[in-house]
C-alpha cells in the first residue's frame, strides 16, 4: 500500500499536472494546440481509487504524468487512447479509457476538452 498521506499525494499529482501548462482562453475542443489536462472532478468509486494503489502502480501513474504533461489533447488521445466500449457511459457521457501500462488504465470522460477521472484501474479489472 501507499506510504505517504493521500492528501500528500493528490497535492503533489496537481502541482505536476499544472507546473507546465499556461491557461488558454477562448480554445475551443476541436483545436489541435489544446493541452492535454487531467481532473479529479467526480468522486471516484472505492474500488477503483487512490488507497488501492500499490506503491508501483503509484510510481506507474506518475511515469504516465510525466509523459503526458505538456501534451495536447490530440497527442494523448493519438497515443494512449484506447477502444472505447459503446456500452460505458457516465453522466450520459461515454468513458475514454487511456492506458497507463499493459494492464493500468484511466477511465474517464472529456469535458470542456479536460480528461476527468472517474476511475482507476492499475490491474484492469473493470472490463476485462
Amino acid at each position: 500500500m501507499i506510504d505517504k498521506p493521500l492528501s500528500s499525494i493528490i497535492h503533489s499529482l496537481g502541482e505536476r499536472l499544472t507546473s507546465n501548462i499556461e491557461p488558454q482562453k477562448n480554445v475551443g475542443l476541436t483545436n489541435r494546440n489544446r493541452p492535454f489536462v487531467v481532473c479529479f472532478k467526480y468522486q471516484l468509486p472505492k474500488e477503483f481509487c487512490f488507497t488501492k494503489l500499490e506503491k508501483q502502480s503509484v510510481k506507474d501513474f506518475q511515469l504516465f504524468l510525466d509523459k503526458v504533461s505538456g501534451m495536447t489533447l490530440h497527442d494523448a488521445k493519438e497515443l494512449y487512447e484506447r477502444q472505447p466500449d459503446a456500452l460505458d457511459v457516465y453522466n450520459e457521457m461515454p468513458v475514454v479509457h487511456y492506458k497507463v501500462t499493459d494492464r493500468f488504465r484511466l477511465h474517464g470522460v472529456v469535458e470542456d476538452g479536460e480528461f476527468c477521472v472517474i476511475r482507476i484501474d492499475p490491474n484492469h479489472k473493470f472490463h476485462k
